[in-house]
């Protein structure tokens, strides 16, 4: 099963100040530190444009675009470091999507394609997220997750490390999206295009293989 699903933005790390951290059941409801957090209440009605068609699972260019298919990005699973599921591990192990049924969560924001794929994977899953907190920022999002309020879904290549936060591969469902490098179908004027994207294609494969080497767990 595949979920492609956007990598968001990448703006530097917000530094949460001293942490302050939270039981993982989301009686703690603060967001010190982090203006880009959107707490979520009942009814916010919070709406954005989906940056892909919802359940789109590959680019489809026009003819003058050419999509080079670079890197598949698995899920993981961002949790406190304390948390019960965390604790009761002899050695680092993947988590079921249906393991943090109960838990709150940290989110993309309502309307976004990642938000929906997130929301169809629970949904299969067998559970409606609790959400604690929406963001448009998965730094933001695994900074959230250090303070302890809850627990985050995001891609491999959006991993950091993070006081206080820990990362699980998700072992089921297995989801993951894909990333492409776009060039114009005719790069006569712009004769690098060919050289960047097989550079990056060998950058992609040297992850690719470093990735299956080195399972997330930290």
């Amino acid at each position: 099963m595949s979920r492609d699903i956007p990598s968001g933005s990448y703006p530097r790390v917000m530094e949460p100040g001293p942490p302050r951290r939270r039981p993982v059941d989301g009686s703690g409801t603060g967001c010190d530190g982090h203006p880009e957090a959107q707490q979520r209440h009942p009814g916010d009605g919070l709406h954005h444009a989906p940056e892909l068609r919802p359940g789109q699972t590959d680019l489809t260019p026009p003819p003058t675009v050419r999509a080079h298919r670079l890197q598949t990005d698995p899920l993981a699973l961002s949790l406190p470091d304390d948390h019960p599921l965390i604790r009761r591990q002899r050695k680092p192990s993947g988590l079921r999507l249906e393991q943090l049924r109960d838990q709150p969560w940290i989110v993309i924001i309502a309307g976004r394609a990642a938000r929906q794929q997130f929301d169809q994977a629970a949904a299969e899953a067998g559970f409606t997220p609790r959400v604690q907190f929406e963001t448009e920022n998965y730094n933001v999002a695994q900074s959230l997750v250090g303070t302890g309020i809850g627990v985050a879904m995001l891609s491999r290549l959006t991993i950091a490390p993070t006081p206080g936060a820990v990362h699980r591969e998700l072992i089921r469902p297995r989801l993951h999206r894909q990333i492409y490098a776009v060039t114009a179908a005719d790069t006569t004027l712009t004769t690098l295009a060919a050289r960047l994207t097989t550079l990056l294609t060998e950058v992609s494969a040297e992850l690719a293989r470093t990735w299956a080497a080195h399972p997330v767990a930290d």
